[in-house]
């Protein structure tokens, strides 16, 4: 049988969104303007540099953001992005010392293509349901290479870790949407789309479907 994961739990407390917000666009904007555009990866079919690039944040409103996934770099690796595949519940890696031909350019790192679930344990089991936004990082207790995924549908946040292979919940409780603050037995969350580390290892997590960003807190 697999392994049983450990969860390491969080409180998680509302943040005032606005501020959190206005800080992070502008540096994203100021980052990427006037940045030239490469297909490496997808359906994409020419190279392009693109300047002015508009950013429109949708966390204050009923609409929510569409893309077909979303990214995280290796914290030790440059050369590895992993991409969080919406429409397929799983996360996988973009190896870019490969040309996209090769075999072992882009592999499953966790989650099971088809349809959405929500199931923690090894990860020949675990299953995501709409993966939006990911961080990849260092535990900062145990040193182990982690990756904290906004699971939108099951309405929680997962964390998985590289090493053990093993998914868990952190934040929220799988399949159950509300608005409520505290520890994973009581916490619940509604589709959180976006999440982001401090330099101080604060976690902060975009709750679209309430309107607010909560902060995980280790306990």
């Amino acid at each position: 049988m697999p392994p049983t994961p450990v969860t390491r739990q969080k409180d998680i407390v509302p943040y005032q969104a606005v501020r959190s917000w206005s800080i992070c666009v502008p540096m994203l904007v100021q980052q990427m303007l006037m940045a030239k555009v490469l297909s490496i990866a997808g359906r994409g079919k020419v190279n392009s540099s693109v300047s002015n690039l508009k950013i429109v944040s949708t966390i204050m409103y009923t609409t929510f953001a569409k893309s077909d996934a979303c990214l995280a770099t290796d914290p030790d690796d440059p050369t590895k992005i992993y991409c969080a595949l919406n429409e397929y519940n799983k996360i996988t890696c973009i190896d870019l010392t490969k040309n996209p031909e090769d075999s072992g350019f882009e592999t499953d790192v966790c989650g099971i293509q088809g349809p959405g679930a929500y199931q923690d344990g090894h990860v020949s089991v675990a299953r995501l349901n709409n993966p939006q936004q990911i961080l990849s990082m260092h535990d900062p207790e145990t040193g182990e290479k982690v990756i904290y995924i906004c699971d939108a549908n099951n309405n929680c946040v997962r964390m998985y870790n590289m090493e053990t292979k093993l998914m868990s919940t952190v934040a929220g409780i799988g399949g159950k949407s509300g608005y409520a603050a505290g520890n994973p037995t009581v916490s619940r969350m509604n589709r959180p789309y976006g999440i982001c580390i401090t330099p101080e290892n604060d976690i902060y997590v975009a709750d679209a479907g309430n309107k607010v960003i909560m902060k995980l807190a280790f306990m």
